[in-house]
């Protein structure tokens, strides 16, 4: 019997005379041509030319893409043009355009004015002591009756509220979120949530229920999918845009709670701001602020209100809390002393959104009862944090919630 290797076809030997090489320039190297700083600043003088406004608008990415589109043949990366741009902006070999003198955009005098005094600070806050920030846990203590919730922008204008969610039955005039909320006192449990599992498949969660200990999770899923507004529990759905917005109130209060570490960070970024030149990535500051730009999307606070102080100082200077948002990790809040064996139990939480990105839908869920410490507020028992921006139908309805404590 023949040998594998003795049945394979012996490949033919090349005639190499017959080779002749290509003639210049018939199939040029792509991205072969490593451009001077002379020849990336008259490229970059180039578009500015071509593009109206671009002088202030365009980021370094968006100068790049149009200079290869010009260039093919150059090896030219983003960080490379910025490098560039800001080197020859301040020895004068790049100049903005004449012709766009008066056409960057200034911000209004009313937004302007707005943005300096329409603003609620106080002081004590900053000598609040920082949180600290732990794997996450399957329970926390609210104390106060109250809890802050949502992301950055929206935890914030929760901490300075001075008005709290209601349930208003789904109503289409129901109040905004003030992501403040009466919330039952006592022990409140987590757990990871699919309100809507497939049959016959593993269930993966789409979100987490937080609850108070006194209340059935499973109810209150089968209750809150629904939207029901009867016993044991009334849901408040919220839509995919239940984020605040930001006019820059964030952003001072992280400054004025810390303002050592972003005085001078905020005097930069207010000047363009003025200036009517949007940050981008390659700005000097730019990863200092992409850490707070972390916790704007996919993760909502959750925790006691009168820890809100301690959670801000927290966020203002980087910590344990960042390393579990660059990995999309949630997290547990603990008092300032959790280290030295004191300061008590959690008081709350950070929550990573699971699976894919999409919208994130926050669902607040009350016991339809007033609150025994605020009686002019509804009384918050659950908070479903969920994934699913559409209605469940019958067939989601007729499915028994998949429900997993931490």
């Amino acid at each position: 019997m023949a040998s594998p290797s003795a049945s394979l076809p012996v490949p033919p030997i090349p005639d190499l005379s017959r080779w002749r090489p290509l003639p210049p320039g018939a199939w040029p190297s792509p991205r072969s041509h490593i451009p001077t700083d002379e020849e990336v600043i008259a490229a970059i003088a180039f578009v500015w030319c071509i593009h109206w406004n671009s002088f202030s608008t365009m980021d370094p990415a968006g100068l790049c893409a149009r200079i290869l589109a010009k260039h093919p043949s150059w090896h030219l990366l983003e960080k490379r043009v910025a490098d560039v741009r800001r080197r020859a902006l301040a020895d004068g070999h790049l100049r903005r355009p004449a012709f766009e003198a008066g056409l960057r955009m200034q911000p209004s005098m009313e937004e302007v004015r707005m943005r300096e005094h329409a603003y609620d600070f106080d002081p004590r806050w900053r000598k609040a002591r920082r949180a600290q920030a732990k794997k996450l846990t399957g329970s926390f203590q609210i104390t106060c009756g109250e809890v802050v919730w949502g992301q950055l922008a929206a935890f914030v204008s929760g901490m300075k509220s001075i008005s709290r969610d209601r349930q208003d039955l789904n109503s289409p005039r129901a109040s905004p979120w003030r992501f403040r909320a009466a919330a039952r006192p006592g022990t409140w449990q987590i757990a990871r949530v699919n309100a809507a599992p497939a049959p016959f498949s593993v269930s993966k969660s789409t979100g987490f229920l937080l609850h108070h200990a006194d209340v059935d999770p499973a109810s209150v899923l089968c209750c809150a999918r629904r939207g029901d507004t009867g016993t044991p529990c009334i849901a408040r759905l919220g839509s995919g845009g239940w984020g605040t917005e930001d006019r820059g109130d964030m952003l001072r209060t992280i400054v004025d709670v810390d303002p050592e570490e972003w005085r001078a960070l905020w005097t930069r970024r207010w000047q363009m701001y003025l200036d009517g030149i949007a940050p981008d990535r390659y700005h000097d500051d730019a990863e200092r602020w992409a850490r707070l730009d972390a916790l704007r999307t996919r993760a909502t606070f959750f925790i006691d209100a009168a820890r809100a102080p301690e959670v801000l100082r927290m966020i203002a200077r980087p910590s344990a809390l960042d390393e579990h948002t660059r990995f999309n990790e949630s997290s547990s809040l603990f008092p300032p002393d959790r280290s030295l064996g004191k300061g008590g139990p959690s008081f709350g939480c950070h929550l990573f959104l699971p699976g894919p990105e999409g919208d994130e839908i926050a669902r607040p869920v009350f016991s339809g009862a007033r609150s025994p410490l605020f009686p002019d507020s509804d009384e918050l028992v659950a908070f479903w944090y969920d994934s699913r921006h559409l209605g469940y139908d019958d067939v989601d309805l007729a499915s028994a919630p998949a429900i997993e404590h931490i």
